[in-house]
């Protein structure tokens, strides 16, 4: 209508992904305590029963059985690890539609907002290993490479799982999403230079997941997470070119099916794509302050518009979830909330964009902290408490976050079909994950240089290209902490506990888009 818009977008997406990873098992012989001596267990050594368990409880809860449920005969010298499957299927579909009306309040300008969402997804993850052993190459097989392992029983042998089904089970796990929100937002124009926002969201999510196993029954069952989130900010315009705001809102994230399905310390999952038993977890909400000036010069330079902003941000998130490592096995960990996290920083950004050549240029200062006093859980940190903990403190950093961050890139038109770009993104150090208590050497800072190109087939048709990591830079994004395994001393004495993954190297991308 004259005074009305409708917009609106509908979807539809279809997902499936099956791997296999192999990872270092942690086995050994079964302790004499255990009545299984000579048979392979999982980590049995160094535990107790806890208070009410029986010792039938407690021993099973180490003993591996393979193919039929059997027991697997312990051999000397012969470096077990586990050969993980996962499978992951999911099909989603939803929408959104909003209303926009502008028609002028009270002989004032006024913008007014309502709106809704729709996500609905029903998903299977199912996970399962299978007992390996780790070559002198390190590739980790269920038959052996080299001749001198010889024959080695229980080879390949499956699903693999403790007598008791906790640390390494498989896991069969069936579900459903669904989250919805409603929204309302009004901008009132109280004077020509001065306007106020107003509005709330209503969100509301509700997760079902069922166990297909009988080993985890705690998985079964439904959560429900809801909030109201409002928002408020002002804007003033000091100039046609310069405008002043300031804001506050509030948000918040309910757990994925994965972080409430995996946050039981005594029953890991194989991160990060498999579900076990769990108590539950809280919902994330964040308090977001923020202020700073933005604004756009029409007819800067040959008739580009010259686009900048300066920002102030603070975000105080509480029951922030975080993942945690649990004793001997990288693989495995759980997921915890923590009281209190806070992100904040600056913001300065800037483009100019004209007919035949674009370009911009960002930086973001991000202050990445914990903003409470506690322990975790981090055995594999090499300054970590007898019992595999590490002290938080307030102001900490949280790892895997750069405080400095600087994004630049350009395009330009080198003919009117054509046209070429190169951007630069780097970002400074940061701690590895399990480094919450910030005692570690960091990772190292880093810079990427991409191209991308395009060329105007048609109207409607589009080729590109893009080329990422042009230098091949080889240096880590991503750290966390190993057990140095004597696995590997048949080749490698590994000492170091830190763990790392490189960059993607220089890759080389082409496409066609289509538009009609």
């Amino acid at each position: 209508t004259p005074g009305w818009d409708l917009a609106g977008n509908a979807y539809l997406r279809r997902f499936s992904q099956r791997y296999v990873d192999g990872n270092d098992g942690n086995f050994e012989n079964c302790s004499t305590r255990s009545n299984f001596r000579g048979f392979l267990c999982y980590q049995d050594d160094g535990f107790t029963a806890a208070p009410g368990q029986t010792q039938a409880q407690f021993r099973n809860q180490f003993l591996l059985l393979g193919a039929g449920n059997a027991p697997i005969p312990f051999r000397a010298g012969i470096p077990c690890a586990t050969l993980d499957t996962v499978k992951t299927e999911a099909t989603g579909w939803g929408g959104s539609l909003q209303a926009t009306n502008r028609d002028r309040l009270l002989d004032h300008g006024n913008t007014f907002i309502l709106g809704g969402s729709i996500d609905v997804a029903d998903y299977s993850f199912k996970s399962a290993s299978l007992l390996g052993l780790i070559n002198p190459d390190l590739s980790v097989t269920t038959n052996p490479l080299n001749l001198t392992y010889g024959l080695v029983p229980g080879l390949g042998t499956g699903p693999l799982r403790t007598a008791a089904a906790l640390g390494i089970a498989p896991s069969s796990v069936i579900g459903s999403n669904l989250s919805m929100g409603l929204y309302a937002l009004d901008t009132f124009d109280l004077t020509e230079q001065l306007s106020l926002t107003a509005g709330a969201r209503l969100n509301f999510a509700r997760i079902a997941t069922r166990d297909l196993t009988g080993f985890s029954p705690d998985v079964t069952g439904t959560r429900y997470y809801t909030r109201v989130n409002p928002v408020a900010g002002l804007t003033y315009r000091v100039a046609p070119w310069l405008s002043l705001y300031g804001g506050y809102s509030e948000s918040n994230r309910a757990p994925t099916p994965l972080e409430l399905a995996c946050a039981n310390p005594n029953r890991p999952c194989l991160l990060p794509n498999s579900l076990v038993a769990d108590p539950p977890l809280k919902q994330v909400e964040a308090q977001t302050y923020e202020a700073g000036l933005r604004g756009a010069v029409p007819d800067f330079y040959e008739g580009g518009l010259l686009s900048y902003k300066l920002g102030l941000f603070r975000t105080d998130l509480t029951h922030d979830i975080l993942q945690v490592a649990v004793p001997g096995n990288a693989a495995r960990g759980y997921y915890v909330n923590v009281p209190a996290t806070r992100r904040q920083g600056v913001e300065v950004a800037a483009e100019y964009a004209a007919e035949r050549v674009s370009l911009y240029a960002n930086y973001a200062l991000i202050d990445a902290t914990f903003q409470f006093q506690g322990e975790l859980s981090s055995p594999n940190n090499p300054l970590a408490s007898g019992d595999g903990l590490i002290r938080v403190r307030p102001g900490n950093k949280v790892p895997l976050v750069p405080e400095h961050q600087i994004k630049a890139g350009f395009e330009v038109a080198v003919t009117p079909e054509w046209r070429l770009g190169m951007n630069v993104a780097a970002f400074s150090s940061s701690f590895f994950r399990g480094d919450e208590s910030n005692l570690n050497r960091k990772l190292a800072p880093y810079a990427l240089v991409n191209l991308t190109t395009s060329y105007q087939v048609s109207r409607e048709v589009q080729l590109f290209g893009l080329v990422t990591n042009l230098t091949n830079t080889r240096v880590a994004n991503f750290g966390t902490f190993i057990e140095p395994s004597a696995a590997f001393a048949n080749r490698y004495a590994l000492t170091d506990p830190r763990s790392t993954t490189l960059l993607q190297p220089l890759s080389v991308y082409g496409g066609m888009r289509v538009t009609w």
